[in-house]
């Protein structure tokens, strides 16, 4: 944390403008002296989930060590191919609009089970015991947070939200008396 590193042989890729970073094969050496100072860079939005993307809920990760890139469908990793022992996991792709601004966020899946209350063990039941199969995942997830307003914590990186932690607003009456009360008009 906080020191300087050299990489050598990485590879970078690009996709719809986007660069991806993979280390699995580079040699990184730390430079002896050196200090990087980083920012912080947390943000927190307050704001309404107003829309959940396509390859969110449960999804099927690249086993490849330093890979976990999301699976296809058919279980096909755009750098490894067909991978039929993948690892599940948990995450949610959507737009949170804070009444100013809509974030692009993505959630990983510790905020995911703790916002949703849908653990990883109960979306791969669902999975494996409903006809939709991931895409039931997917809709109650969808059911559960679309809609509500939430204060998200993260860093927020190429106009994404990458969010840390994430909770449900509570109701105040009184808040919303007083906004019903300006809305009014004087």
């Amino acid at each position: 944390m906080g020191s300087v590193y050299s990489i050598f042989y990485a590879q970078v890729d690009e996709f719809n403008g986007r660069l991806s970073l993979n280390l699995t094969t580079a040699t990184i050496m730390q430079e002896d002296g050196d200090i990087a100072t980083v920012s912080g860079g947390e943000v927190t939005v307050r704001g309404a989930i107003v829309h959940i993307a396509p390859g969110s809920g449960i999804i099927k990760r690249c086993p490849v060590e330093g890979c976990n890139r999301a699976l296809s469908r058919q279980n096909y990793c755009p750098v490894h191919e067909i991978q039929p022992n993948f690892v599940y996991d948990l995450r949610i792709k959507g737009w949170l609009d804070d009444g100013e601004k809509t974030h692009n966020m993505l959630l990983q899946r510790e905020v995911v089970e703790s916002l949703t209350k849908i653990t990883l063990d109960a979306a791969k039941e669902i999975a494996e015991n409903n006809p939709l199969g991931m895409d039931e995942v997917f809709l109650r997830m969808r059911d559960a947070i679309l809609g509500r307003h939430v204060i998200c914590t993260g860093r927020e990186i190429e106009n994404r939200l990458l969010v840390n932690s994430c909770e449900p607003v509570k109701f105040e009456s009184s808040e919303h008396a007083a906004l019903l009360n300006q809305a009014g008009g004087a």
